[in-house]
């Protein structure tokens, strides 16, 4: 994938004329967002519009066969065409995402990504473009997170010691710790909110991190499993 920004202020040089014919100053996308159709150019004050297949070759420079195949930006019908560097990012909500600070494509000119300052955007994101870049909202997740029963949770809850008695095999089978995690695998990937701390005073996890089966199990041994569930995300 090629950057926009690693092209601006590269010089276009004319196989057929031996000279350099001007540099590029950005591009213009279709009215798809899907593909990079021209760069713009400038050579002194004059601009030129080099359409992408018409490049040969990039490297130091960039390389065409005739300058003859430049367009004057009169001959573009714009309203057809547009500028995205530099713009300003609004979602649906009028929230300001960020302005484009760059552009990703392929070989073929084809439209990867835009960069702001916080992220990436996807091209079919985009609902239009005028003085500024319209985007669709961010999707929600569809799939919605495990109800707990907390009753069920706060039953198993309790810290084990030397002195606890063995189950029997049916009880075994209701609150082993692999019927435990299983259970519970809704919280493995979540993030604590807070250190988790046994009823002595023992660090179980620090905050911050991110929940395993190890984190479960000692939370499950210490009876703190509805603490790491309610303080993680």
């Amino acid at each position: 994938m090629k950057n926009l920004v690693e092209l601006i202020e590269k010089p276009v040089f004319s196989l057929k004329d031996f000279c350099i014919i001007g540099k590029v100053t950005g591009c213009l996308v279709d009215h798809d967002f899907k593909h990079i159709a021209y760069f713009l150019c400038i050579d002194g004050e004059a601009e030129f519009l080099l359409p992408f297949q018409n490049i040969v070759a990039e490297k130091d420079v960039l390389v065409v066969e005739d300058k003859v195949g430049v367009l004057h930006p009169l001959d573009v019908d714009f309203t057809s065409f547009k500028s995205l560097l530099g713009k300003e990012v609004y979602c649906a909500d009028g929230t300001l995402m960020g302005i484009v600070k760059d552009l990703g494509f392929d070989s073929k000119g084809g439209l990867v990504e835009l960069r702001i300052e916080d992220g990436l955007l996807k091209p079919s994101s985009i609902v239009g473009v005028g003085d500024a870049i319209l985007v669709k909202p961010a999707q929600k997740r569809k799939n919605k997170r495990k109800s707990v029963d907390f009753v069920a949770l706060a039953s198993t809850d309790s810290p084990v010691t030397i002195l606890d008695p063995v189950p029997d095999m049916a009880e075994q089978d209701q609150t082993s710790p692999t019927r435990i995690i299983s259970d519970y695998n809704f919280l493995l990937g979540r993030v604590l909110d807070d250190d988790l701390l046994s009823y002595d005073g023992r660090l179980i996890a620090y905050k911050n991190t991110r929940i395993t089966v190890d984190v479960v199990e000692k939370a499950r041994l210490a009876g703190k499993l509805l603490e790491l569930t309610l303080n993680s995300k």
